[in-house]
């Protein structure tokens, strides 16, 4: 009920008259202004092929942009390698080829090597 009363004595202080003024001959000179304006978006709008072609070109960047979409995704997710995976035999070569390369005495002092190795590390965690 308070914001009712509020309303109504707000609206008792106005007035019924249209608060928008129009500046005196504005009617009078609005055609000749309006020509005026169309007119000269109109020699504008003529000397610039570019206005006119700007959908059209719109349209053909966005084709090409889902052109190499497209070829970008059938590339690299269709045409991926198949098989990534080593087979057994390609594993066994590689392991024949490894052991011919090794003899005797590299594996012991590879195997000497390891067991210092072992051996410091046990020492320092005692120490610690």
């Amino acid at each position: 009920m308070k914001k009712k009363e509020n309303i109504s004595d707000n609206i008792q202080g106005t007035t019924k008259e249209n608060p928008f003024i129009v500046p005196d001959g504005y009617f009078e000179n609005f055609s000749g202004r309006l020509q005026q304006r169309i007119s000269g978006r109109e020699k504008i709008g003529k000397g610039h092929a570019i206005y006119r072609f700007r959908p059209r070109i719109a349209w053909a960047v966005s084709i090409a942009a889902v052109f190499i979409i497209g070829i970008s995704v059938y590339k690299f997710l269709i045409q991926s390698p198949k098989n990534t995976e080593l087979n057994k035999a390609d594993i066994s070569a590689y392991l024949q080829e490894q052991a011919y390369s090794l003899d005797e005495n590299t594996l012991y002092d590879e195997d000497q090597s390891f067991e210092e190795d072992l051996t410091e590390g046990a020492k320092s965690d005692t120490l610690d």
